[in-house]
């Protein structure tokens, strides 16, 4: 009896040939490792985001606190504390202009060690930009610029007599984990600055009462009047 022979599949009966599923297999793989990085850079900028937003709050709970004169202790220039409650988030008082700008060129520091060879230099331009200012204050008072740093330097030995309407410039800075990837060229840390021209008084935490005893003990007197401060103005990196 002669058997029957098995008729061959169609073209849409076929299974997959190996090229096809290796030719399947790549383009799903591109497509996952696409969602994966969309949702780690998601994540990246949510947590980078949720820093900022923590930095800030920070930044203004502490100044708020210098500005009304409530910190029990007055606040030591530059010290470095750690921030209670938020692992790797750090924090200092910039007391002063000098102060202050010295911290934006130590931070301008770091971001130019990325910066190409013979690009300008952010350091460069801080400086800049401070002795012009300097110039400036020295000729609005007819100072030539020697007699001017001789004047900021007896004003920064002078011991300095607590009042409502002196003001100073202060800052609140907030380090925190730099989260996004990079190489070593890239940053640690990331800041956020947060200014204000805050009475001496309010830096001292005094009362006017005890500013008047701490004046008297300073051979002067404790002004009146004024503001707590004026308002504020951030920056981060």
């Amino acid at each position: 009896m002669r058997a029957h022979a098995q008729p061959r599949p169609g073209p849409e009966e076929r299974g997959f040939t190996l090229i096809e599923a290796l030719v399947a297999m790549v383009l799903l793989s591109i497509v996952v490792l696409q969602f994966l990085s969309m949702r780690s850079t998601a994540l990246v900028d949510a947590a980078e985001a949720r820093n900022q937003r923590i930095a800030r709050e920070l930044a203004e709970q502490y100044l708020s606190e210098l500005l009304a004169g409530a910190r029990e202790v007055p606040p030591e220039s530059r010290q470095q504390l750690e921030v209670q409650g938020y692992p790797g988030f750090r924090y200092q008082f910039l007391i002063g202009e000098a102060a202050i700008q010295d911290a934006e060129s130590e931070i301008a520091d770091t971001v130019d060690m990325s910066m190409p060879v013979g690009a300008t230099s952010s350091t460069d331009r801080l400086a800049w930009q401070r002795e012009r200012d300097n110039l400036r204050r020295a000729q609005s008072m007819g100072m030539s610029m020697i007699e001017y740093e001789d004047f900021q330097r007896d004003e920064e030995e002078e011991e300095r007599i607590p009042a409502e309407d002196v003001f100073e410039d202060v800052a609140v800075m907030i380090l925190y984990p730099n989260i996004r990837p990079g190489d070593d060229s890239q940053p640690i840390e990331s800041h956020f600055i947060l200014k204000a021209k805050a009475s001496t008084m309010a830096i001292e935490g005094l009362t006017p009462e005890l500013a008047e005893i701490v004046a008297r003990q300073r051979g002067g007197t404790s002004g009146t009047g004024g503001s707590a401060g004026d308002p504020l103005s951030g920056s981060s990196r």
